[in-house]
């Protein structure tokens, strides 16, 4: 090969390998270019996801709050004429007990249905009454085997047991006592009873560090070992009148989901198949509970001036 040759070969080597360069930095750009572009797609799906959620959430709290306005105002109406039909009721078998005992017996009916529907009433009025909870540092683990307790020792049903999952080191947490075990009092007390028809089962019932937002916090799930909720009613489960038992309203979970909300919380329904029901309830830790009641200070403040 001439000297001329040998150049024009170099040359084009040289060009080649220029191209391959040019080439394999193009295709490494491309290649974090799309992975960039998928990353903010996932981003973006999650983003849509949680604000479908929010939004869904909104819609349920403003359900809510329509109804127990309705169901305040319905239940003030009721509880009135129901007072006078008991009390007259009570006179009445008073009266004829012993001179016309099927007259008596009548009227022992009266005052029971009426007793029945007094709770009934109470009810409603829980669902409908403002919750201004007071919130303070506690010990969340305490508090939930206190409702284990209470729920355990009024049960006379089929045996359950009762396992528990506790982490160590749990952040501090603002909380209501008395709210928040009737929180898991609810839901204990419905897992008792989803088990009770298939013979008893087991309850499971674990806390741990967990974060929701980028809000640090303590998660419990209780989870049963029970028939569990089919899928049309998992979504709407947590709204009024929506229940699986055989007997009552449905304004447990109701409830429990307002005080939740009061507690700058979040509850819900574990994904996943199988058996049994797991229901997922979040507590921000403290330092998040408080910036939460602040800004919800300074928004209703805002909110005021014209």
């Amino acid at each position: 090969m001439t000297p001329g040759g040998i150049a024009e070969l170099a040359i084009r080597i040289l060009f080649f390998f220029l191209a391959a360069i040019v080439v394999n930095r193009f295709a490494v750009e491309n290649r974090r270019q799309t992975q960039r572009y998928q990353m903010v797609a996932e981003e973006l799906a999650e983003t849509n996801i949680r604000l479908e959620h929010a939004q869904a959430e909104a819609r349920r709290s403003e359900r809510l709050a329509a109804l127990g306005q309705l169901s305040a105002g319905l239940a003030h109406e009721i509880r009135n004429p129901l007072g006078i039909i008991k009390g007259s009721a009570e006179m009445l078998t008073e009266r004829v007990k012993n001179s016309e005992p099927l007259a008596g017996e009548l009227a022992g009916y009266i005052v029971a249905e009426v007793n029945r529907l007094s709770a009934l009433v109470t009810q409603f009025l829980d669902f409908a009454r403002p919750l201004h909870l007071e919130l303070k540092s506690a010990v969340l683990p305490e508090i939930v085997d206190r409702a284990l307790r209470a729920v355990e020792a009024n049960w006379s049903g089929a045996p359950v047991n009762v396992e528990r999952h506790y982490d160590g080191d749990l952040p501090p947490v603002c909380l209501n006592d008395n709210f928040c075990e009737q929180i898991f009092v609810n839901l204990a007390q419905n897992a008792y009873e989803a088990m009770s028809d298939q013979g008893g089962g087991t309850l499971r019932v674990s806390i741990a560090r967990a974060e929701r937002d980028a809000r640090p916090g303590i998660e419990v799930r209780v989870a049963d070992s029970g028939p569990g909720i089919s899928a049309e009613l998992r979504e709407p489960i947590f709204n009024p009148f929506v229940t699986t038992k055989k007997t009552g309203v449905g304004l447990g979970l109701s409830i429990v989901s307002r005080i939740v909300d009061e507690h700058h919380g979040s509850i819900g329904l574990a994904r996943g198949g199988g058996r049994g029901t797991c229901f997922v309830v979040f507590f921000p830790a403290a330092a998040a509970t408080a910036s939460a009641t602040r800004s919800a200070s300074r928004t209703h403040t805002l909110s005021v001036i014209p």
